[in-house]
């Protein structure tokens, strides 16, 4: 290249192209005890000097730094971290670096893909690992994780026989990667899990796919489909999945010794049918907690016809009712059906059939007896209620026989729970084997616990690892922790009753706000107008403020125009005159002394000329004033029925209600203090006017809003302020949530004094 250059020319030489810099970019998942022992030249055995590095050649997770040695000047290469036993510097290798193959394993664990690993890596600012990299190493490790799950599945087997004297006692059920709507299920792939009812562990486990992505891109493409591992194992529908898995699973035990004599699974397929055509002799028994649901769905049904129902006490105690006659007469075919008819004559105060049962104190005391979960204590006295409710418990009676000595498939629900955690249906993998991976991933982890991950490493030749095994064991202490914990009584009557009040503020503020969300609700315009948030009780604090005002008006409606307002706080004093923009009326104008020339556009206060502004000014300068002061409370006499109706009104037209209700707290009406606090034999009447003369011995000019605002201040400050409690305070919202309640109360729906309050 330097063929054609003159002798003594100056000439510019290009790096290196294998010196770079990105080693000083970033941080690096490095193994310093490793690092520390290749810190050392080939040659002469001098210790390397990280900063001396010229470039690196990343693999993965994996690095190798090319540092030249300050003694003998050879290059070295130097690696961050371990490989696999091989040795061999090929990607997809045994002697791949182990950081990538751990970082496969807790992907898997944490149920994320390649693109979650690398957005993580990307916030940590480590460079990111190609997505080819992660998938081919999660096929090799895939394979690893099936392996020992598989081993674990047999040693449960054997245990399971062992304890089992020749009757072995599994549970069966399955679960789908696409959340199904309830009548309607397409999901691609569905798994199913069958576990021994005296380990509580996976024996054997299978999964369902319709999809194989290699598949479906060969033929998109028309072409021969080249040979692959395919997950595609299943043709039918998803409905389909569970029973063909459970023959198959039945048969796979049978085959290896474990013969399946009962099986606990419950009622929403035909997998029982399937099963009865194989093995005749086979024992099914139904899963209580689909039971338990399957009657408190129905009890919600009727909850739509019969308000009595829709009490947040009453269909979980009829639940209850119902478990407590199918455990205490367990076995007992003739004493549940008696159990289970008694049930409906003792919520509706029919006791002749409760004198041999525990649960039920009427007995004691039937004079005081009293319901703790119905409401009021009283019984439901609704006939038509009460015939639905025998009908539907005779729909159980006459199946008694199947609900004697039920099983249960909580153990394959958890299950379900953890693949959801390391196969979220938010995602897919069913096209992949990656699928495989992830199912097998869970029944270690349902197996043998958090330190499943140490034992996939030992068997990929990986170091088990020292924080994993540590982090692996703290986390199963912590599981069984808490399964002690739930076990206890304490725990369980604190979960119901943090159910209980979870449903019941949830009913509250569905009540208070209204119809939010509702399909095509937005559609409804005359829905969205009348939706109104019943705002939360106020509470009155020692460091309130309050705004005394005051407000004149055009006439004696509520939906007038403003002519003067004025308000007081402390020493800070506001007023403005406002120009109307229609007649005032010769009553309004005779009481207050204001008169206005629309001609002129000038406003007279008994015959003398103010200042006025435009009715939207003079609302942004009473929201500014009441600014001054953070959530003051609004005091004034009679607000209730007029001024605060009036104020909202104009608000609302002018859009500034919203910043209102944000500025304020609530407002005061001491119309209504007064009658509590003075007695009217020593007041005469409650005008404002005589209970400044009558209380504080102050004549003043009444009507004039900045007057009327000094006086109202003065006695609210010396009389009645002390004297405020919680129910005199009221939200800004309180007129317009009563007016929605009107219609209510006009059908004699809700009491009057209800709306009020």
């Amino acid at each position: 290249m330097f063929a054609d250059i003159d002798i003594g020319a100056d000439v510019i030489i290009p790096p290196d192209p294998s010196h770079n810099d990105s080693w000083k970019d970033g941080r690096r998942v490095i193994e310093l005890f490793e690092l520390a022992q290749n810190l050392v030249c080939q040659l002469c055995n001098c210790p390397l000097n990280l900063i001396d590095t010229v470039s690196e050649r990343k693999y993965g997770l994996g690095s190798v730094l090319t540092i030249p040695c300050g003694s003998c000047t050879a290059c070295n290469s130097v690696e961050t971290g371990k490989r696999n036993s091989n040795g061999a510097f090929v990607v997809n290798s045994k002697g791949s670096y182990c950081p990538n193959f751990s970082s496969v394993i807790g992907m898997i664990h944490a149920g994320m893909g390649a693109t979650h690993v690398n957005n993580f890596l990307a916030g940590l600012n480590v460079p990111p690992v190609h997505s080819s990299t992660i998938r081919k190493k999660e096929k090799e490790i895939g394979k690893k994780i099936q392996e020992v799950a598989a081993q674990s599945c047999k040693s449960v087997q054997i245990k399971v026989k062992d304890l089992s004297n020749g009757k072995v006692e599994a549970s069966f059920d399955g679960g789908w990667q696409k959340r199904g709507t309830g009548w309607q299920y397409d999901s691609n792939t569905g798994h199913a899990s069958m576990i021994g009812l005296k380990t509580g562990k996976v024996m054997d486990y299978t999964y369902r796919s319709r999809s194989c992505r290699v598949c479906e891109v060969h033929e998109k493409r028309k072409e021969t489909v080249s040979a692959h591992d395919c997950c595609r194992n299943w043709k039918g529908t998803s409905k389909g999945m569970e029973p063909d898995m459970a023959v198959e699973m039945t048969h796979k035990l049978n085959d290896s010794g474990c013969q399946i004599k009962v099986l606990h699974a419950d009622n929403d397929s035909t997998t029982t049918s399937r099963l009865k055509v194989h093995f005749e002799d086979l024992e099914k028994k139904d899963d209580q907690n689909h039971v338990k649901k399957g009657f408190s769905k129905k009890l919600y049904e009727l909850s739509k016809k019969y308000k009595e129902l829709k009490h947040p006490d009453v269909i979980p105690y009829l639940v209850r009712c119902f478990m407590y006659a199918i455990k205490e007469n367990e076995g007992l075919t003739d004493d549940l059906r008696e159990g289970l008819n008694r049930i409906v004559p003792h919520v509706s105060g029919d006791h002749s059939l409760c004198t041999d049962i525990e649960w039920c104190t009427y007995k004691d005391d039937p004079v005081n007896f009293k319901y703790k979960s119905l409401p009021g204590g009283k019984c439901l006295s609704n006939d038509a209620l009460t015939s639905e409710l025998r009908e539907l418990v005779q729909q159980y009676n006459r199946r008694a026989e199947s609900l004697q000595n039920m099983g249960s498939t909580q153990a394959n629900e958890n299950f379900n729970q953890i693949v959801g955690s390391k196969c979220p249906k938010a995602r897919s993998y069913g096209g992949s084997s990656s699928f495989n991976s992830r199912l097998s991933a869970a029944v270690l982890q349902k197996n043998e616990g958090y330190t499943w991950l140490s034992m996939v490493n030992e068997a990929s030749e990986l170091s088990p690892g020292q924080f994993t095994m540590k982090v692996g064991e703290t986390m199963n202490k912590k599981l069984e922790r808490q399964r002690e914990n739930q076990k206890t009584q304490t725990f369980k009557k604190r979960r119901i009753e943090n159910k209980k009040n979870r449903k019941k503020a949830q009913q509250s503020s569905s009540v208070k706000e209204g119809t939010t969300y509702q399909q095509e609700v937005e559609v409804n315009v005359n829905a969205c107008d009348i939706i109104q948030q019943i705002p939360s009780s106020l509470t009155l604090s020692n460091t309130d403020k309050y705004v005394v005002f005051d407000l004149e008006t055009t006439s004696l409606s509520r939906n007038s125009d403003i002519t003067q307002l004025a308000a007081a706080s402390g020493l800070n004093l506001f007023q403005r005159y406002i120009m109307p923009r229609c007649d005032i009326s010769n009553e309004a104008s005779k009481i207050t002394g204001i008169s206005f020339c629309h001609a002129t556009n000038k406003m007279y206060l008994n015959g003398r000329e103010v200042e006025t502004c435009t009715i939207q000014q003079g609302l942004l300068d009473f929201l500014d004033f009441l600014k001054l002061n953070e959530l003051p409370i609004l005091v004034g006499h009679n607000i209730t029925n007029f001024d605060m109706m009036v104020l909202e009104n104009r608000l609302k037209e002018f859009n500034m209600f919203s910043a209102f209700i944000a500025s304020v707290k609530g407002f005061i009406d001491t119309l209504k203090l007064s009658k509590r606090v003075f007695p009217k034999a020593d007041v005469d009447n409650y005008k404002q006017q005589t209970l400044v003369k009558k209380v504080l011995g102050i004549e003043y000019a009444a009507h004039n809003a900045k007057d009327d605002v000094l006086s109202l201040s003065e006695l609210f400050s010396q009389k009645l302020q002390s004297s405020c409690e919680e129910d005199d305070l009221h939200h800004v919202n309180f007129n317009s949530c009563k007016l929605s309640l009107k219609p209510l109360v006009d059908k004699k729906l809700l009491m009057q004094q209800f709306a009020l309050n």
